[in-house]
């Protein structure tokens, strides 16, 4: 099943669902919420774009719940529009397998309860976003910022880990 009116093999089908996606989950707050069900959504997609397939399968239930035809194209022009200032920064193309990665990565940061960081749902909800957007326009300066701003996130939450493990080592010696 293909999303409607959206060519296979362009990424365009999982770039809509994955802006779709993640503007469920962007904003801080209803993120804690939608987070963990978003992200679940989201992985099943990022692993489905990672290993290659031309168009996402999607279950029939949910599949004969998807929008018209009409939508989807004025939603894909809507982001061409809005995308287009910063198109010709990077290299023309993210590729698919790397954005499959980069979405399911951040969909596993996304289901990870952590509402003790700010903004722990919204960063990697906004990566997803950001490849989606990247897929959905045909051009790579999105994704790669999707990238980075998944890469960085991730390297912060490993120094957030270390310090606290530091933290926790240093108290308890201190008690004993």
């Amino acid at each position: 099943m293909s999303l409607p009116g959206l060519s296979a093999g362009t990424g365009r089908p999982y770039g809509t669902a994955l802006v779709l996606l993640a503007a469920m989950s962007v904003v801080p707050g209803i993120g804690t919420v939608t987070g963990p069900l978003v992200g679940l959504a989201s992985l099943f997609l990022g692993v489905q774009l990672a290993l290659g397939r031309p168009e996402p399968w999607l279950p029939a239930w949910l599949s004969r719940r998807v929008a018209s035809a009409e939508r989807g194209s004025r939603f894909s022009t809507w982001i061409q529009e809005r995308c287009r200032p910063i198109m010709h920064l990077a290299p023309p193309r993210f590729p698919d397998r790397l954005a499959g990665l980069t979405v399911a990565w951040s969909s596993l940061l996304l289901i990870l309860p952590l509402a003790f960081v700010p903004l722990g749902n919204t960063i990697p909800s906004l990566s997803v976003g950001l490849v989606g957007a990247g897929l959905l326009a045909g051009r790579g300066p999105l994704g790669w910022l999707g990238l980075l701003l998944s890469g960085g996130y991730s390297l912060v939450l490993v120094l957030l880990g270390e310090t606290l493990f530091l933290a926790a080592q240093a108290l308890i010696r201190r008690l004993t």
